[in-house]
């Protein structure tokens, strides 16, 4: 018989079907898990990065704005010396230029990580929003009000900035404002 399979033939491709079915499905399987893994790393690796700039961002908000409560403090409620206030002076301003550079650093950082500007222009503003604080503080008659009025600093028009409570209101709105934002805007895909 011609064109005919024997037993043996028909025994191997009767094998070879199922096993290359299984190879192929298997590799499929695989390359499939493998995707899903890497996916949720990433996923995981994402929430990790926003949950630490979230950390980051408040620590040095709130290490400047306690500065500012503290300094106030010594200067409105207690009762100091000249060389206990000159004391708190200098630790008020070396809070201020620690958190105006890590303040500086975490824009620099938003701006990489994010895809759109809204979590660095929020951060920027939180800290024009310190700053003015600071400077009514710090150098009362030297206050940068014009430099740090509007849209693009801290929302808040020149006159608005000279009220102590309105400035601080708005700088904890913007504080919640930014966190949100870590949490909700997209990440770059290079991040």
């Amino acid at each position: 018989m011609t064109g005919s399979f024997n037993f043996g033939q028909q025994l191997v491709l009767n094998i070879a079907g199922p096993i290359a079915t299984a190879i192929t499905g298997g590799l499929l399987v695989g390359v499939l898990a493998g995707m899903i893994t890497r996916a949720a790393q990433q996923r995981k690796a994402f929430r990790q990065l926003r949950e630490n700039l979230i950390t980051d961002v408040t620590e040095t908000s709130a290490s400047l704005y306690i500065a500012t409560q503290q300094f106030w403090r010594a200067t409105v409620v207690l009762t100091l010396t000249d060389d206990e206030l000159k004391d708190e002076r200098n630790a008020f301003e070396a809070v201020y230029a620690q958190c105006r550079v890590k303040g500086t650093v975490l824009e620099n950082r938003l701006a990489a990580y994010y895809s759109r500007d809204i979590p660095r222009f929020l951060c920027h503003r939180m800290m024009d929003l310190l700053t003015v604080r600071y400077f009514q503080l710090a150098f009362p008659d030297h206050v940068p009000y014009r430099e740090n009025a509007g849209t693009d600093h801290t929302g808040l028009g020149h006159k608005e900035l000279k009220n102590p409570k309105l400035l601080l209101n708005q700088y904890r709105s913007v504080q919640r404002e930014l966190c949100d934002a870590l949490l909700r805007e997209p990440l770059d895909s290079h991040a």
